[in-house]
């Protein structure tokens, strides 16, 4: 969720720099940022999540700073505020909805197809009766059973 408008906030005395320029120099990292972008990058070929990516994540990139004398000092949030519980609830709910709508609208168009299906194999019966009828069209109540 992050801070809304930070850049903005933060543009005015922020300023892009190199990594290797922050040497000798301590530097806050937001350690759930980093643990997200670790389970979303760090995939399998088949693309399942590695074991312990976040994990080997931040000892890759710790491993990176360090060895540029960058102090990583890593923090770590606290409890999540109010606000953002709120939020992620009203996420989690309208993700539930939209799957069970998607399951729904699956079935609905399965049933379509079925019948579809079935409307079709009708028509080919018939096709296929009226031409072992030689062409002869039979007009009489469906429902009552046929004379041999």
């Amino acid at each position: 969720m992050g801070v809304k408008n930070l850049w903005k906030l933060l543009a005015v005395t922020g300023r892009k720099a190199e990594v290797a320029a922050l040497g000798n120099k301590a530097v806050a990292v937001d350690a759930s940022i980093w643990i997200v972008q670790f389970i979303k990058a760090m995939r399998n070929p088949d693309g399942t999540m590695q074991a312990n990516a976040h994990l080997k994540g931040m000892f890759l990139r710790i491993c990176k700073l360090l060895s540029l004398k960058v102090r990583p000092v890593i923090v770590f949030d606290g409890a999540m505020p109010t606000l953002k519980r709120k939020t992620n609830e009203a996420r989690r709910k309208l993700q539930t909805r939209s799957k069970a709508n998607v399951k729904k609208l699956a079935e609905q168009l399965l049933r379509n197809q079925i019948k579809a299906a079935s409307l079709k194999q009708q028509e080919q019966d018939r096709d296929r009766d009226r031409a072992a009828a030689g062409g002869r069209h039979d007009f009489s109540n469906p429902n009552q059973p046929r004379a041999a």
